[in-house]
């Protein structure tokens, strides 16, 4: 078996309610299925939504951290503030924009390899 690391995954959100329904349980189901993954935390930063993403992660997923912005600051600062709120050895980026981005290939991929 080969080393386990622990990883948070940062997720900036704006406006992207049915990415997040649509893609999410990939993610998860990906982690929770990772023999390399010991721990791993999601992080969702919401950029000052319009649509109900908020409401839609705080009923379905409580046990994401869920942070928000007041007002819409854009990618870089909406990032930064997902990556300072990180605890595990390494952080995993994905962008909501990308639709097939949040997909068990890609984080088992990247877990694989590291």
């Amino acid at each position: 078996m080969g080393k386990q690391s622990s990883i948070s995954v940062v997720i900036p959100n704006y406006c992207g309610q049915s990415l997040l329904e649509k893609y999410l349980p990939y993610l998860l189901s990906a982690l929770n299925s990772s023999k390399q993954v010991s721990s791993y935390e999601v992080i969702i930063v919401d950029d000052a939504s319009l649509d109900n993403s908020v409401t839609f992660l705080e009923t379905f997923y409580p046990n994401i951290l869920l942070l928000q912005n007041e007002k819409n600051v854009g990618f870089s600062q909406t990032i930064n503030k997902g990556i300072f709120a990180a605890t595990k050895n390494f952080i995993f980026f994905l962008n909501n924009i990308n639709n097939g981005a949040i997909n068990s290939i890609g984080v088992s991929g990247f877990i694989s390899s590291h």
